[in-house]
């Protein structure tokens, strides 16, 4: 079973050094190469814009740990949508490597969620990226979303 946290955006640079070096850097790097290895396509991490939204509360990252190593992470991007009078958050990206820690990633959002006011969580998925069958949706309020081709 794997402990989860959110890690806050790092204030300083031994602490930035730990979350990119240690903690999270190693974990979004592997999944950014099976991403990049899936669809062909590079991926890459806009540094600046990343740790401005993350300074600024409106990425959150959830790392889990196993015996105190990193074994998975959740991103989740909160924002207040055009039509809705709540903030609503976005579970962007996440990794494990199995599915227990997929498991405990997802426990820790929603008891985490119950203490944020925010009333509408979506999830971006895709084919390398898929909701467990476990995780409850609101079926008569979900949205498909499709990458047209440019």
């Amino acid at each position: 079973m794997a402990s989860c946290e959110i890690i806050n955006c790092p204030k300083t640079e031994d602490a930035a050094r730990k979350v990119w070096a240690e903690d999270f850097g190693p974990l979004l790097y592997e999944y950014l190469e099976r991403e990049e290895l899936r669809t062909g396509e590079t991926h890459m991490v806009d540094v600046r814009g990343f740790m401005m939204a993350w300074e600024q509360n409106g990425i959150r990252v959830i790392l889990a740990r196993d015996k105190g190593e990193p074994c998975g992470f959740m991103i989740t991007n909160t924002y207040m949508p055009l039509f809705n009078p709540f903030p609503v958050m976005i579970v962007d990206k996440w990794m494990s490597d199995n599915e227990e820690t997929e498991r405990d990633l997802f426990e820790y959002l929603d008891t985490i969620i119950k203490m944020t006011g925010i009333t509408h969580v979506h999830v971006a998925t895709h084919d390398g990226q898929r909701l467990p069958e476990w995780v409850n949706t609101v079926p008569s309020d979900s949205y498909l979303m499709k990458r047209l081709e440019v």
